[in-house]
């Protein structure tokens, strides 16, 4: 009897392997700012942090569940992870604007905004770009 051939996919491109790292790096931050805001609850309150620890709380369970997740879906070749790792950039990447227009109140909170602005446009550009590139539509399977 004569053995199958199997069919491969292609493995994981260097690009997409980075793409993985910077969504578990976006979890892992997340993670420690629910960490961090758990642990300093009542000192946060004290010193009356606004929108207060709560705010910060979600803020860092949702970028932290949603980075981690995605990674992972990323990683072990899920083929819904493409899709929610566009949408996951485009979410965190609207948060942080969000956030940062509406909770800054020092101004020198804005005195890097421009590299802040060509940072996302680079992330999102990056995000979007491994995510249609042919390598990546094979490894996913999804041509």
């Amino acid at each position: 009897m004569e053995n199958p051939v199997s069919v491969s996919r292609p493995g994981r491109s260097w690009a997409l392997k980075l793409l993985v790292f910077g969504f578990f790096i976006l979890g892992w931050t997340g993670c420690l700012r629910l960490y961090l805001t758990l642990v300093d609850w009542q000192l946060l309150i004290v010193i009356g942090v606004q929108p207060g620890p709560l705010y910060l709380a979600v803020y860092g369970f949702v970028i932290g569940a949603a980075g981690l997740v995605v990674a992972a879906g990323l990683f072990f070749r899920q083929r819904w992870a493409p899709a929610a790792a566009r949408v996951a950039a485009i979410a965190a990447a609207a948060w942080f604007w969000l956030d940062r227009i509406l909770f800054t109140r020092s101004s020198g909170g804005w005195t890097n905004w421009p590299f802040s602005v060509g940072m996302t446009v680079l992330c999102l550009l990056f995000v979007f770009l491994v995510l249609a590139a042919p390598a990546q539509r094979r490894f996913f399977n999804y041509e």
